[in-house]
């Protein structure tokens, strides 16, 4: 979760870069050869308390703008892509994200509301953010 916004351009540099490592370790390149003309990009948000609060555009803009990089998605205007967000409770801050043809939203929404406890990748986020940790730590030793 990142906090609101910041005017700092190397922390907003570092928190694009963990955003784009994680998404971008989480795809399975060979398992798509083609790409959505017409996308919904589901955002679940994972929150550890009852704070109320809005859901971060800055999240999305990082999350989507990396997945516009896979080429799963021909572009990110409004012709290509629709976004929902969707809120639940859980122990640990995080977020998941799922890019669904829009012919099909409907049951995938079903799906993933029904079973979105089945679901959650807390492990493999952990797993990621080791990884970006450790790839920053080897860039600085380089400097």
């Amino acid at each position: 979760m990142l906090p609101h916004e910041i005017e700092d351009a190397e922390y907003n540099k570092i928190i694009n870069d963990f955003y784009f490592h994680t998404t971008m370790s989480a795809f399975d390149f060979e398992e798509y050869e083609d790409i959505f003309d017409e996308a919904f990009i589901i955002y679940l948000q994972y929150f550890n308390d009852s704070v109320i609060r809005n859901f971060d555009n800055r999240n999305k803009k990082y999350i989507q703008d990396t997945i516009r990089h896979t080429r799963l998605i021909e572009d990110d205007n409004w012709k290509h892509v629709s976004n929902i967000s969707i809120g639940f409770s859980n122990v640990f801050n995080h977020t998941q994200v799922y890019v669904v043809d829009q012919a099909n939203v409907v049951s995938f929404l079903e799906e993933l509301l029904d079973k979105h406890d089945e679901n959650k990748k807390i492990d493999d986020f952990l797993l990621n953010k080791q990884s970006f940790i450790e790839t920053c730590k080897k860039g600085r030793k380089r400097q």
